[in-house]
Protein backbone atom coordinates (compact mmCIF):
# COMPACT_ATOMS: atom_id res chain seq x y z
CA UNK A 1 0.00 0.00 0.00
CA UNK A 2 1.44 3.36 -1.04
CA UNK A 3 -0.12 6.71 -0.18
CA UNK A 4 0.64 10.43 -0.34
CA UNK A 5 -0.54 13.51 1.56
CA UNK A 6 -0.11 17.11 0.40
CA UNK A 7 -1.52 20.56 1.08
CA UNK A 8 -3.79 22.12 -1.52
CA UNK A 9 -1.04 24.62 -2.36
CA UNK A 10 1.74 22.01 -2.43
CA UNK A 11 3.62 23.78 0.36
CA UNK A 12 6.72 22.12 1.77
CA UNK A 13 6.03 19.68 4.62
CA UNK A 14 8.24 18.97 7.66
CA UNK A 15 8.01 15.34 8.84
CA UNK A 16 10.43 15.46 11.75
CA UNK A 17 7.66 16.69 14.08
CA UNK A 18 5.11 14.05 12.95
CA UNK A 19 4.35 11.40 15.56
CA UNK A 20 4.16 8.45 13.16
CA UNK A 21 7.13 9.37 10.97
CA UNK A 22 10.18 7.11 11.12
CA UNK A 23 12.95 7.28 8.54
CA UNK A 24 13.03 3.56 7.72
CA UNK A 25 14.78 2.47 4.53
CA UNK A 26 13.39 -1.08 4.66
CA UNK A 27 10.16 -2.69 5.87
CA UNK A 28 10.27 -2.36 9.65
CA UNK A 29 7.53 -2.65 12.32
CA UNK A 30 6.32 0.82 13.34
CA UNK A 31 4.29 0.90 16.53
CA UNK A 32 3.67 4.63 16.05
CA UNK A 33 1.25 3.84 13.21
CA UNK A 34 -1.94 2.55 14.84
CA UNK A 35 -4.38 -0.06 13.53
CA UNK A 36 -8.05 -0.25 14.50
CA UNK A 37 -10.72 -2.94 14.05
CA UNK A 38 -14.32 -1.85 14.44
CA UNK A 39 -13.07 1.31 16.11
CA UNK A 40 -10.93 -0.58 18.64
CA UNK A 41 -7.14 -0.17 18.78
CA UNK A 42 -5.54 -3.53 17.93
CA UNK A 43 -1.96 -2.46 17.19
CA UNK A 44 0.39 0.39 17.96
CA UNK A 45 0.58 3.19 20.47
CA UNK A 46 -1.41 6.42 20.21
CA UNK A 47 0.21 9.79 21.05
CA UNK A 48 -0.06 10.80 24.69
CA UNK A 49 -2.58 13.50 25.49
CA UNK A 50 -0.99 16.71 26.67
CA UNK A 51 -2.36 19.93 28.10
CA UNK A 52 -4.18 22.01 25.51
CA UNK A 53 -2.38 25.23 24.60
CA UNK A 54 -4.12 27.90 22.53
CA UNK A 55 -1.24 30.05 21.29
CA UNK A 56 -0.27 32.04 18.22
CA UNK A 57 2.09 34.78 17.11
CA UNK A 58 2.44 37.32 14.29
CA UNK A 59 5.35 37.43 11.87
CA UNK A 60 5.85 40.58 9.81
CA UNK A 61 8.00 41.85 6.97
CA UNK A 62 8.07 45.40 5.58
CA UNK A 63 10.09 47.17 2.91
CA UNK A 64 8.80 50.60 3.91
CA UNK A 65 10.08 51.79 7.29
CA UNK A 66 10.56 55.43 6.31
CA UNK A 67 9.47 57.85 9.00
CA UNK A 68 7.44 59.94 6.53
CA UNK A 69 5.43 57.93 4.01
CA UNK A 70 2.08 58.17 2.25
CA UNK A 71 1.50 54.40 2.56
CA UNK A 72 1.62 52.04 5.53
CA UNK A 73 2.33 48.60 4.17
CA UNK A 74 3.63 45.22 5.15
CA UNK A 75 3.34 41.46 4.87
CA UNK A 76 1.83 39.54 7.79
CA UNK A 77 1.18 35.95 8.71
CA UNK A 78 -0.25 34.27 11.80
CA UNK A 79 1.56 31.21 13.08
CA UNK A 80 -0.24 28.68 15.30
CA UNK A 81 2.33 27.91 18.00
CA UNK A 82 -0.07 25.97 20.22
CA UNK A 83 -1.39 22.43 19.96
CA UNK A 84 -5.08 23.02 19.11
CA UNK A 85 -6.60 24.18 15.80
CA UNK A 86 -7.74 27.82 15.59
CA UNK A 87 -11.08 28.53 13.93
CA UNK A 88 -10.41 31.04 11.14
CA UNK A 89 -13.84 32.64 11.62
CA UNK A 90 -12.92 33.64 15.20
CA UNK A 91 -9.40 34.86 14.41
CA UNK A 92 -8.37 38.51 13.93
CA UNK A 93 -5.21 40.60 14.18
CA UNK A 94 -4.86 44.34 14.76
CA UNK A 95 -2.12 46.70 13.55
CA UNK A 96 -2.15 49.81 15.80
CA UNK A 97 -1.08 53.20 14.43
CA UNK A 98 -1.66 56.96 14.56
CA UNK A 99 -3.64 58.33 11.63
CA UNK A 100 -1.92 61.75 11.82
CA UNK A 101 -4.93 63.90 10.90
CA UNK A 102 -8.59 63.55 10.02
CA UNK A 103 -8.42 62.55 6.35
CA UNK A 104 -10.42 59.34 5.68
CA UNK A 105 -8.36 56.19 5.21
CA UNK A 106 -8.48 53.39 2.65
CA UNK A 107 -6.91 49.93 2.70
CA UNK A 108 -6.07 47.23 0.16
CA UNK A 109 -5.32 43.53 0.47
CA UNK A 110 -2.96 43.10 -2.47
CA UNK A 111 -2.29 39.40 -2.01
CA UNK A 112 -3.14 36.55 0.33
CA UNK A 113 -1.86 32.98 0.11
CA UNK A 114 -5.31 31.69 1.13
CA UNK A 115 -6.99 33.98 -1.43
CA UNK A 116 -7.86 37.67 -1.17
CA UNK A 117 -11.57 36.85 -1.03
CA UNK A 118 -10.99 35.00 2.25
CA UNK A 119 -9.39 38.01 4.00
CA UNK A 120 -11.42 40.88 5.48
CA UNK A 121 -10.31 44.31 6.64
CA UNK A 122 -11.58 47.03 8.96
CA UNK A 123 -10.15 50.42 9.98
CA UNK A 124 -11.43 51.62 13.33
CA UNK A 125 -10.67 54.66 15.49
CA UNK A 126 -10.15 54.02 19.21
CA UNK A 127 -10.75 56.16 22.26
CA UNK A 128 -8.34 58.94 23.08
CA UNK A 129 -5.59 58.35 25.61
CA UNK A 130 -3.71 55.47 23.99
CA UNK A 131 0.05 55.75 23.63
CA UNK A 132 1.21 55.86 19.98
CA UNK A 133 -2.17 54.82 18.54
CA UNK A 134 -5.59 56.27 17.80
CA UNK A 135 -6.59 53.74 15.12
CA UNK A 136 -6.20 50.06 14.32
CA UNK A 137 -6.38 48.09 11.09
CA UNK A 138 -8.07 44.76 11.77
CA UNK A 139 -7.54 41.77 9.49
CA UNK A 140 -10.01 38.91 9.74
CA UNK A 141 -10.85 35.80 7.78
CA UNK A 142 -14.08 35.17 5.90
CA UNK A 143 -13.10 31.54 5.60
CA UNK A 144 -14.34 28.23 6.91
CA UNK A 145 -11.80 25.85 8.36
CA UNK A 146 -8.96 25.90 10.84
CA UNK A 147 -5.39 27.09 11.23
CA UNK A 148 -3.72 23.94 12.48
CA UNK A 149 -0.81 23.67 14.96
CA UNK A 150 2.68 24.21 13.56
CA UNK A 151 1.25 25.90 10.46
CA UNK A 152 0.67 29.49 9.39
CA UNK A 153 -1.91 31.49 7.49
CA UNK A 154 0.43 32.21 4.61
CA UNK A 155 1.34 35.73 3.53
CA UNK A 156 -1.12 38.62 3.65
CA UNK A 157 0.04 41.78 1.83
CA UNK A 158 -1.72 44.99 2.85
CA UNK A 159 -1.57 48.74 2.27
CA UNK A 160 -3.16 51.70 4.08
CA UNK A 161 -3.30 55.25 2.71
CA UNK A 162 -5.12 58.54 3.20
CA UNK A 163 -7.61 59.41 0.52
CA UNK A 164 -5.61 62.54 -0.36
CA UNK A 165 -2.32 60.57 -0.27
CA UNK A 166 -0.80 62.87 2.36
CA UNK A 167 1.93 61.53 4.62
CA UNK A 168 1.90 59.46 7.80
CA UNK A 169 4.61 59.64 10.44
CA UNK A 170 5.53 56.07 11.39
CA UNK A 171 7.66 57.18 14.34
CA UNK A 172 4.53 57.47 16.50
CA UNK A 173 2.94 54.15 15.45
CA UNK A 174 2.67 51.43 18.09
CA UNK A 175 2.88 48.45 15.72
CA UNK A 176 5.59 49.65 13.33
CA UNK A 177 8.25 46.89 13.13
CA UNK A 178 11.81 47.40 14.32
CA UNK A 179 13.34 45.74 11.25
CA UNK A 180 12.24 45.14 7.68
CA UNK A 181 13.01 41.41 7.47
CA UNK A 182 10.74 38.63 8.69
CA UNK A 183 10.47 38.81 12.49
CA UNK A 184 7.94 38.34 15.25
CA UNK A 185 6.00 41.52 16.01
CA UNK A 186 4.30 41.35 19.41
CA UNK A 187 2.97 44.92 19.02
CA UNK A 188 0.41 43.51 16.59
CA UNK A 189 -2.30 41.86 18.66
CA UNK A 190 -4.18 38.64 17.89
CA UNK A 191 -7.78 38.33 19.03
CA UNK A 192 -9.54 34.98 19.19
CA UNK A 193 -13.17 34.28 20.09
CA UNK A 194 -13.60 37.82 21.54
CA UNK A 195 -10.49 37.64 23.75
CA UNK A 196 -6.91 38.79 23.18
CA UNK A 197 -4.68 35.81 22.52
CA UNK A 198 -1.32 37.44 21.77
CA UNK A 199 0.57 40.69 21.71
CA UNK A 200 0.89 43.92 23.64
CA UNK A 201 -1.75 46.58 22.87
CA UNK A 202 -1.01 50.30 23.17
CA UNK A 203 -0.73 51.54 26.72
CA UNK A 204 -3.58 53.67 27.97
CA UNK A 205 -1.65 56.75 29.02
CA UNK A 206 -2.75 59.83 30.88
CA UNK A 207 -5.24 58.13 33.19
CA UNK A 208 -5.25 56.01 36.31
CA UNK A 209 -4.98 52.29 35.71
CA UNK A 210 -7.31 49.90 37.45
CA UNK A 211 -5.95 47.06 39.55
CA UNK A 212 -7.78 44.22 41.30
CA UNK A 213 -11.35 45.01 42.41
CA UNK A 214 -11.18 48.44 40.76
CA UNK A 215 -8.40 49.89 42.92
CA UNK A 216 -6.77 52.79 41.08
CA UNK A 217 -3.01 52.66 40.63
CA UNK A 218 -1.95 56.26 40.24
CA UNK A 219 1.81 55.75 40.28
CA UNK A 220 4.36 53.61 38.48
CA UNK A 221 5.13 50.76 38.17
CA UNK A 222 1.95 49.06 37.04
CA UNK A 223 0.87 45.60 35.92
CA UNK A 224 0.05 45.13 32.23
CA UNK A 225 -1.91 41.99 31.25
CA UNK A 226 -1.68 40.82 27.63
CA UNK A 227 -5.34 39.95 27.33
CA UNK A 228 -8.15 39.68 29.87
CA UNK A 229 -10.27 37.58 29.53
CA UNK A 230 -7.72 35.06 28.27
CA UNK A 231 -8.41 32.18 25.91
CA UNK A 232 -6.73 29.08 27.33
CA UNK A 233 -4.69 28.78 30.50
CA UNK A 234 -1.51 30.73 29.68
CA UNK A 235 -1.50 34.13 31.42
CA UNK A 236 1.03 36.56 29.91
CA UNK A 237 1.92 39.84 31.59
CA UNK A 238 4.71 42.25 32.39
CA UNK A 239 5.40 45.20 34.69
CA UNK A 240 5.64 48.54 32.91
CA UNK A 241 7.21 51.76 34.11
CA UNK A 242 9.82 50.14 36.34
CA UNK A 243 13.58 50.46 36.35
CA UNK A 244 13.89 47.35 38.49
CA UNK A 245 13.64 44.03 36.70
CA UNK A 246 13.54 40.95 38.94
CA UNK A 247 10.42 40.26 40.96
CA UNK A 248 7.99 37.53 42.03
CA UNK A 249 4.62 36.68 40.52
CA UNK A 250 2.06 34.31 42.05
CA UNK A 251 -1.27 33.08 40.75
CA UNK A 252 -4.10 32.16 43.14
CA UNK A 253 -7.43 30.45 42.44
CA UNK A 254 -10.76 31.52 43.98
CA UNK A 255 -10.10 29.37 47.05
CA UNK A 256 -6.88 31.29 47.73
CA UNK A 257 -4.65 28.37 46.75
CA UNK A 258 -1.50 29.27 44.82
CA UNK A 259 -1.49 27.35 41.53
CA UNK A 260 1.76 28.67 40.01
CA UNK A 261 4.54 31.14 40.64
CA UNK A 262 7.69 32.50 39.07
CA UNK A 263 10.64 34.71 39.98
CA UNK A 264 11.86 36.37 36.84
CA UNK A 265 12.63 39.58 34.97
CA UNK A 266 9.15 41.07 35.09
CA UNK A 267 9.80 44.06 32.85
CA UNK A 268 9.73 41.58 29.94
CA UNK A 269 6.70 39.38 29.09
CA UNK A 270 6.30 36.50 31.57
CA UNK A 271 3.88 33.56 31.57
CA UNK A 272 2.06 31.68 34.32
CA UNK A 273 -0.22 28.70 33.78
CA UNK A 274 -3.67 28.35 35.30
CA UNK A 275 -4.95 24.81 35.76
CA UNK A 276 -8.32 25.31 34.08
CA UNK A 277 -10.95 27.87 33.15
CA UNK A 278 -11.98 30.15 35.99
CA UNK A 279 -11.25 33.36 37.89
CA UNK A 280 -7.79 33.91 39.35
CA UNK A 281 -5.86 36.62 41.17
CA UNK A 282 -2.39 37.52 39.90
CA UNK A 283 -0.12 39.00 42.59
CA UNK A 284 3.16 40.65 41.58
CA UNK A 285 5.80 41.90 44.02
CA UNK A 286 8.40 44.32 42.68
CA UNK A 287 10.32 47.22 44.21
CA UNK A 288 8.49 46.70 47.50
CA UNK A 289 5.14 47.22 45.80
CA UNK A 290 2.40 44.59 45.59
CA UNK A 291 0.18 44.66 42.50
CA UNK A 292 -3.02 42.60 42.21
CA UNK A 293 -5.13 41.86 39.15
CA UNK A 294 -8.20 39.69 38.64
CA UNK A 295 -7.76 37.40 35.63
CA UNK A 296 -10.48 35.46 33.82
CA UNK A 297 -9.49 32.32 31.90
CA UNK A 298 -12.03 31.02 29.37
Amino acid sequence: MQSRLATSGWAQQVEDNDYSFRDFRAYTPNQYITVYRNGVLVYGQEPEEIEKQTQARVLMKSNNLQNSTNTLQGILKIENTGNVPLDYSKLKMRYWFTRDGVIPLSYWIDYATIGQSHVTGLIKEVSAGMDRADTYFEIGFGKDGFLYPLSNSGEIHYRIAKQDWSAFSQSNDHSVPAIGEWAENSRITIHYDNGMLYGTPPDESGSARLGYMGKAIESEPYLLLMGNPIIGNKIRFKVAGSSSAVGTAKLFNQQGVMVSSVRAVLTEPVSLHAGRAGIYVLMVELEGQVMLEKVICL
